[in-house]
């Protein structure tokens, strides 16, 4: 029959004005003094593996309590979406609804596009048959051609006569009125 000792807790140390993190004092000694050396032994190994056993059961016990405080973290996170679950729907459902006005809108829109362009092909597609079945006229000769009395040669004979204007200015001069009348004519 083996004996049973009893662990003490170990003594809580005196309050410090600022925390200093130290590692615990584990114990060495099962603090028997009677018996030999062999039986001293005996006794410290066991008082140590008792204690080691100790320290397992607590750290077993830390470690469980830890999971029982983020278990409990969960919970309250779930409690607190299951709360907000009409805020969450309501907002679900303003989005939603958003959504849908949003593309019909934007469907209004390609449909009125879709007509718009339709309008502007019927408008282009009268102007060309409109041109086709006009009858064509002889064009009048424009008001300002016949009452203009000067010719491009009129104006070459004078510009040749200024010595400020070089040759090759008249030239130029000359060639640029040729091609506006030439374009005023057709």
């Amino acid at each position: 029959m083996s004996k049973r000792y009893e662990i003490l807790p170990p003594a809580k140390a005196p309050a410090r004005a600022s925390p200093v993190t130290t590692l615990p004092d584990l114990p060495s000694s099962s603090g028997a003094i009677w018996g030999s050396a062999k039986t001293l032994i005996k006794k410290d190994t066991e008082y140590i593996k008792a204690h080691t056993e100790f320290l397992q059961a607590r750290s077993a016990q830390a470690t469980a309590m830890t999971s029982v405080i983020n278990s409990r973290h969960d919970l309250a996170l779930a409690l607190v979406r299951m709360a907000s679950l009409s805020e969450i729907a309501e907002f679900e459902h303003r989005r939603g609804r958003a959504d849908r006005s949003h593309e019909l809108a934007m469907q209004g829109m390609r449909h009125e596009l879709v007509e718009l362009n339709e309008e502007i092909a019927l408008i282009n597609a009268r102007r060309v048959l409109a041109a086709l079945t006009e009858p064509t006229r002889p064009e009048a000769p424009s008001q300002a051609a016949s009452t203009s009395p000067l010719t491009i040669d009129d104006i070459e004979q004078v510009a040749q006569h200024l010595p400020e204007l070089a040759p090759e200015t008249v030239q130029a001069m000359i060639l640029a009125l040729k091609g506006l009348m030439s374009e005023k004519r057709k």
